[in-house]
């Protein structure tokens, strides 16, 4: 189970398979996570081959926070800051996070996002390396931004094929469906 506590914090609910907490998972079946700021807006996690759980949200700064657990609910010390990295987005662009995380085939981490600006909104996709470090051979800087007009940031995802294509998705202020890369 994923979702956020009243004080903003992103939680993690690991289930046994009788749909009690499984008290072995991180502090008696429940984790908190906190990049320093309220952790607000869409968040979205997946799970890796290797069992580690990774967690996108957006914190109280606007900046983009990937966090990566071990199968046990403790924070992966080999990502990011002891667990968590996090993707400083400058106060002069508002960015939100779409939810949308995925990971290509060879264990580099694609997060989803949206550019929010008055003429032209603009899907934006960041990738990460797998110690958490912004891939700087993605786009530019590590960033891809494709613009789209009349986004509309309540909805989006990504999908990577077998092939390695990225495909971004959403719907504009109509609803009509987009899709880039």
């Amino acid at each position: 189970l994923f979702g956020e506590t009243t004080g903003n914090d992103l939680v993690v609910i690991q289930l046994n398979t009788n749909g009690l907490l499984d008290t072995s998972f991180g502090d008696s079946g429940i984790k908190l996570i906190n990049a320093g700021g309220a952790m607000r807006s869409r968040s979205e996690f997946i799970i890796d081959p290797q069992g580690k759980i990774i967690v996108v949200g957006e914190n109280g700064d606007d900046d983009f926070v990937i966090a990566r657990l071990n199968a046990d609910g403790s924070f992966d010390t080999k990502f990011g800051n002891n667990g968590i990295a996090i993707i400083d987005i400058p106060s002069s662009i508002t960015i939100n996070a779409e939810g949308g995380i995925a990971l290509t085939r060879l264990g580099k981490i694609i997060v989803l996002g949206t550019i929010n600006s008055n003429s032209n909104d603009s899907m934006v996709a960041f990738q990460l390396n797998n110690d958490g470090s912004l891939d700087t051979a993605f786009g530019t800087n590590g960033s891809t931004i494709v613009s789209v007009s009349n986004n509309d940031d309540g909805e989006g995802g990504i999908t990577i094929d077998s092939w390695g294509n990225i495909y971004l998705y959403g719907a504009d202020e109509n609803n009509h469906q987009l899709q880039g890369l």
